[in-house]
């Protein structure tokens, strides 16, 4: 039997008439085989062998004596076959050989064997030596410190062995495992996340994203029940000055205490006891000026002038 891969490399595997071992020789296609050939102490039927287009190769015979079925392993750049477990159990004799097909890669590397099973039926054997695929790998794209975010999700798959829970790495020294999961991170920055799924045989498969972390929200300050909060400080008004001339007392007081300022010394005309029929003549603060609350207007009052009656013209 022989096999090539994608670079020229060349295996062959054969029954070595002169002992009856298995044998097997590595070589480049077109050119003298320089290196000796790997010699398998079982003999046994015809051996089948195959090469990956990276080098990856594998030899598959039946032994005799037995039952048994044996396979030899080299990996893509090495150069020597590494023999795995024979397979004794639940075969099947063909004129004193083990019926075997030909073994073959996939597409990902895995090597897989067939062969007559006890009672007219048919086993095979896979060799797994690709991780597990990891599929819809979700992770959100920010947080905020200090603020739980979930949605870190994976699922996976392996044709030929189980796989076991996906191991998730957040970038802060911290983990978790499962195949939906959830983290909290203390401080605001860009992490580098990893999630891991291993497969039955040791195999894994890890893929990597990054989330961007926000700075934690200082909550507003709040008040614990049955305390009062602390009072408001209120921005005291200023006195801004009106206009008072021509004001009765009683109106130029009522306008100086809506607008925040005060009545002072009031001044009549001489021999006036009262306020009464008089109007303001001055005041002692300019109309529009500001100043602080409460501040005091002197005014100054005069008669009330008596209004002018028109003349009836003559005709």
């Amino acid at each position: 039997m022989i096999a090539l891969s994608d670079g020229n490399e060349v295996a062959v595997a054969w029954v070595d008439s002169a002992s009856g071992s298995i044998a097997a020789r590595l070589g480049t296609f077109g050119q003298p085989f320089t290196s000796a050939a790997a010699t398998f102490a079982s003999g046994g039927s015809a051996p089948s062998v195959d090469m990956t287009p990276t080098g990856r190769t594998a030899v598959i015979w039946g032994a005799n004596p037995g039952p048994s079925l044996h396979t030899a392993l080299r990996e893509a750049g090495g150069s020597a076959f590494t023999e795995t477990a024979p397979i004794t159990s639940d075969l099947y004799w063909w004129y004193g050989n083990v019926a075997v097909t030909p073994v073959l890669f996939d597409g990902a590397g895995d090597a897989i064997a067939a062969w007559g099973a006890a009672g007219s039926r048919e086993g095979f054997s896979v060799l797994d030596v690709t991780g597990p695929e990891l599929r819809a790998v979700n992770v959100p794209g920010s947080a905020t410190a200090g603020t739980a975010v979930g949605g870190f999700s994976v699922a996976t798959f392996d044709t030929f062995s189980a796989v076991g829970t996906p191991h998730w790495d957040f970038g802060d020294g911290a983990g978790a495992d499962g195949g939906s999961v959830s983290h909290t991170y203390n401080n605001a920055g860009t992490y580098t996340i990893k999630v891991t799924a291993t497969d039955a045989v040791g195999n894994a498969t890890s893929a990597t994203r990054s989330i961007a972390v926000g700075a934690a929200v200082t909550p507003p300050a709040t008040t614990p029940p049955g305390v009062k909060p602390p009072p408001v400080a209120k921005t005291p008004a200023k006195c801004k000055v009106p206009k008072l001339t021509g004001l009765t007392y009683a109106q130029a007081k009522a306008k100086l205490t809506s607008a925040h300022c005060k009545v002072g010394k009031t001044t009549k005309p001489k021999g006036r006891k009262t306020t009464k029929n008089l109007v303001v003549k001055a005041q002692s603060r300019k109309a529009g000026t500001s100043t602080t609350s409460g501040a005091k207007v002197d005014i100054t009052m005069k008669v009330k002038p008596k209004p002018k009656h028109k003349k009836a013209k003559k005709h």
